[in-house]
């Protein structure tokens, strides 16, 4: 429906003469940038010019013409009284062309570094064993995976062309599960989130999806169809095995690796309030299981959990997230 909306919408020669001007000045500027035309509007007068920076800091525009974006972080606003937070998702911000910048990556410290190249991944991963997937974005999906399997761990360290190259991977990434939707991964980090910021700290959105994808790739494992795909991720990244159940367990592995190697911890239970691994972390245990039910229910609740490929009820959720705070297998 979106594409064929689309085609019904003409370009006049005068506003593509005037779309070319203006992406001209734009890569006159900032060459090194990266941009993306997706849709030129019938009437260009005006040029919108949005920078996200933060969650919750959108603008929704009803009646514009042209909408260039530059791409910094994701869109996203929180419930602070309710400690929850919710995707946006509207065509309204929808941007007309999308800058990637590198420029804007370059001063990012590690943990950000760490927390929003793993956020990346799950987009990725999770776009890609979506029930929502297609043939537009499954290469999309596997290219992003490929680019940050490659380059993380050196952006990381510090090297800028790395970082460069993980600035088009987020993008990628987000063309494909804009596309494909998302997972349980991501209702479980929207629901955590802030759910014990009157302990001292959030549980960042990135470290929560890379603490949670390990659990949730064998949960959804469980699934057949989800068991193949999380296979074919294994081979793109030429991790070895054998057998399907040998290939999972090995991408598993790897993600967990990762999480080492970036200092992200593997469970709640040892998230210290700065975000990095500890003995004891700032979430109680008892006020986690006070707590689980209502988290459980909103994360089944969630926008993302619909598209997931195995759905899971109650008690599964309860149990998922208790594998989350205590690191324990997964064996429902």
């Amino acid at each position: 429906a979106r594409a064929a909306a689309a085609c019904r919408i003409e370009e006049t020669p005068e506003a593509v003469r005037a779309r070319m001007n203006i992406l001209q000045r734009i890569r006159t500027v900032r060459p090194r940038l990266n941009i993306f035309c997706i849709i030129c509007k019938k009437s260009l007068q005006t040029v919108h010019i949005r920078v996200y920076n933060d969650s919750a800091s959108g603008m929704l525009l009803h009646r514009r013409e042209f909408v260039v974006e530059i791409i910094s972080t994701d869109i996203s606003g929180e419930n602070y009284e309710k400690g929850i937070k919710y995707p946006l998702a509207d065509f309204e911000i929808t941007p007309d062309v999308a800058i990637v910048d590198p420029d804007l990556a370059e001063t990012m410290p590690q943990k950000l570094t760490a927390h929003t190249g793993m956020d990346a991944m799950t987009h990725a991963i999770e776009a890609y064993v979506s029930t929502l997937h297609c043939d537009y974005t499954d290469p999309l999906a596997l290219h992003a995976i490929k680019l940050i399997h490659n380059n993380l761990k050196k952006s990381y360290d510090g090297d800028m062309i790395a970082r460069d190259t993980m600035h088009n991977a987020q993008c990628l990434a987000g063309m494909a599960f804009s596309n494909a939707l998302l997972g349980i991964v991501h209702s479980m980090a929207h629901k955590t989130g802030a759910a014990f910021a009157d302990y001292g700290a959030h549980i960042i959105h990135g470290a929560a999806n890379a603490m949670y994808l390990p659990k949730v790739i064998a949960f959804n494992a469980k699934n057949e169809t989800a068991a193949e795909r999380y296979g074919q991720i294994a081979d793109f990244m030429h991790l070895g095995g054998d057998s399907l159940d040998e290939k999972i367990s090995l991408l598993i592995d790897h993600l967990r690796g990762m999480n080492d190697e970036l200092n992200i911890p593997h469970c709640i239970k040892n998230y210290g309030p700065d975000s990095y691994p500890t003995e004891q972390g700032f979430v109680p245990e008892d006020v986690f299981l006070e707590r689980l039910p209502e988290i459980a229910k909103n994360a089944i609740a969630d926008a993302c959990t619909g598209s997931n490929p195995r759905i899971p009820t109650q008690e599964e959720m309860e149990n998922l997230l208790k594998a989350c705070y205590y690191d324990t297998e997964i064996d429902f």
